[in-house]
């Protein structure tokens, strides 16, 4: 029962570390394209052209098996509301292989990382919204200058 309790807090510290899990059907979700909204990505999305999207581009790898990635999802959007020059998007780990490979090293989910001009400006593994925060402000501010 205690390694029980100990593999759940930590999961939900540190994110899921396990890539396979249950199939969880998930709803329809919307297409988005716009700034201040999350755009949710397909298999089809190679992350050279998702990163080609804007100076600033925050991808969130996630799962829907991933219970830190479902409380981390609504931190994203207010994020992305609040952001209104950086791009937003979210590629489920278990669907946007492509995109996961050519991240690499995405080996805990959610893995956010935030790409400056196409190139890897940040990472951050777990649930960690002031992180998050920390290297978007950072990259933002490397822009302005």
């Amino acid at each position: 029962m205690l390694l029980a309790v100990m593999l759940l807090a930590s999961a939900m510290l540190f994110g899921c570390r396990d890539a396979s899990g249950p199939e969880i059907e998930e709803e329809e979700m919307v297409t988005v394209q716009e700034f201040g909204e999350v755009y949710i990505a397909d298999e089809k999305d190679s992350l050279e052209e998702l990163t080609s999207r804007a100076d600033v581009v925050v991808v969130d790898f996630s799962a829907a098996w991933c219970g830190p990635c479902k409380m981390l999802a609504p931190k994203l959007d207010e994020m992305a509301a609040e952001y209104s020059s950086v791009y937003f998007v979210s590629a489920d780990a278990d669907k946007c292989r492509k995109a996961v490979e050519q991240a690499g090293q995405v080996l805990s989910l959610p893995c956010v990382v935030i790409y400056t001009k196409g190139k890897e400006a940040g990472r951050v593994i777990g649930f960690s919204p002031a992180k998050i925060r920390a290297e978007i402000d950072r990259a933002v501010k490397g822009e302005d200058e």
